[in-house]
């Protein structure tokens, strides 16, 4: 459909109701982050600390930077800690090194800088970051028509991500 027109009624709609647009907002942050996920996905990162990556503590949430990648890395593959993933936003925690080159790309395949989130008012595009990888421990219970899943997750993680890993299976179509 392409990009919609400033014209479009919608969209100037949108730009004038703040629940409206803090959705919008919400929507693209979730997006990069999940670009930010399938490139390091795709470049074998997934499960790798980078110089200058925001870490976060599992389950404590603090963050820090990781400035040893060797001494991280055992922390990380004991879910001890996760690099945390960019939700684009003007006070965000900055990356450093190679792993905030990694982040500027996306922000820059999308013509935006930080500081243009900074031009709307108090809660809309602070930005934050979120755990790229967690643990998670599943309960499967047989059934005659197939399984039962049981897990915990915490807030801001999908279900359906973890159903997904668990089915392994083509996605389904959508109905026309």
């Amino acid at each position: 459909r392409g990009r919609r027109s400033l014209d479009d009624p919608r969209l100037r709609r949108a730009v004038r109701d703040r629940s409206l647009r803090r959705l919008c907002i919400s929507a693209w942050q979730s997006l990069l982050f999940n670009r930010w996920l399938v490139e390091r996905i795709a470049d074998g990162l997934f499960a790798r600390a980078l110089a200058g990556d925001v870490m976060r503590r599992l389950p404590s949430g603090g963050f820090f930077t990781c400035e040893d990648p060797q001494a991280d890395q055992p922390r990380l593959e004991r879910f001890e800690i996760s690099p945390a993933g960019p939700m684009f936003g003007h006070e965000m925690a900055p990356a450093a090194g190679e792993a905030a080159a990694r982040e500027a790309r996306l922000l820059q395949a999308e013509g935006i800088a930080l500081a243009d989130l900074a031009r709307r008012g108090r809660g809309e595009a602070e930005g934050t970051r979120r755990a790229a990888r967690l643990p998670v421990a599943v309960e499967l219970e047989p059934l005659p028509e197939g399984y039962a899943a049981s897990f915990e997750l915490p807030p801001g993680s999908y279900a359906t991500v973890v159903l997904r890993e668990l089915v392994k299976g083509e996605e389904p179509a959508l109905p026309e």
